[in-house]
């Protein structure tokens, strides 16, 4: 604005000049220098503004997708290294879910040898408490992350969509999924007390005497054991 002043002001005054100036007046007098170097301020000045603005839009962040923003690590004036976080954003109405699964309870769910890399769609209840109530949420579960921690736990990731009237489900909310296994035929539930070292169970066979008999047992918990 201050050279764009300048050049208008030095404009005027190379017209006044320029009028009362004689045939013999040079051109300092005619103020033709001058105006060359207010055209040259305000050229100046405009490619700086155009250099501002250009620098201005990289400053703009634009996220992939509409959510909530919330941990801002972010201060005016601040100067930022390439990678630096910045703060979180989470979508409010599409959201994924990890839900730790032991090893041993792979087997009971419908999941391919690769299913780290394979795509699922195994329909998951998700349960939770927020606001003072308790709320439930449908899921899909899509896929299983690769590798097992120390723990012997491998994780599901469950992509939840929430619908117009559906509560929304924030982060760090406790769930509880629950979720149906694979189909399996001829599965008998015995009490826990009825497995003997880990591979037999008492019978009694057709001529009514107590025998061992070997099982497999895919399933047990501290109640009943699944064979």
């Amino acid at each position: 604005d201050a050279a764009l002043l300048h050049l208008e002001k030095v404009r005027a005054q190379a017209t006044v000049a320029q009028r009362l100036a004689s045939k013999q007046a040079s051109n300092y007098a005619r103020h033709k220098p001058q105006l060359t170097e207010a055209l040259s301020r305000a050229n100046a000045a405009r490619a700086e503004l155009r250099s501002a603005e250009r620098q201005l839009q990289k400053t703009r962040l634009t996220a992939p997708f509409s959510g909530q923003l919330e941990q801002i690590q972010l201060a005016q004036g601040q100067y930022l290294q390439a990678g630096e976080k910045l703060g979180y954003l989470y979508s409010a109405t599409k959201m994924e879910v990890r839900l730790p699964i032991q090893d041993r309870w792979l087997n009971l769910l419908d999941i391919p040898h690769n299913a780290s890399s394979a795509s699922m769609s195994i329909p998951v209840t998700l349960a939770g408490s927020f606001g003072g109530r308790q709320h439930t949420w449908d899921a899909l579960i899509q896929r299983r992350e690769g590798g097992i921690n120390n723990n012997h736990m491998s994780w599901l990731i469950a992509e939840l969509s929430l619908k117009n009237n559906d509560p929304v489900l924030e982060p760090g909310v406790y769930v509880e999924a629950r979720l149906l296994g694979r189909t399996i035929e001829d599965l008998i539930v015995l009490p826990r007390s009825a497995l003997t070292d880990d591979q037999h169970v008492w019978i009694i066979n057709p001529e009514h005497q107590l025998a061992k008999r070997a099982v497999e047992w895919l399933y047990r918990d501290n109640r009943s054991v699944y064979v």
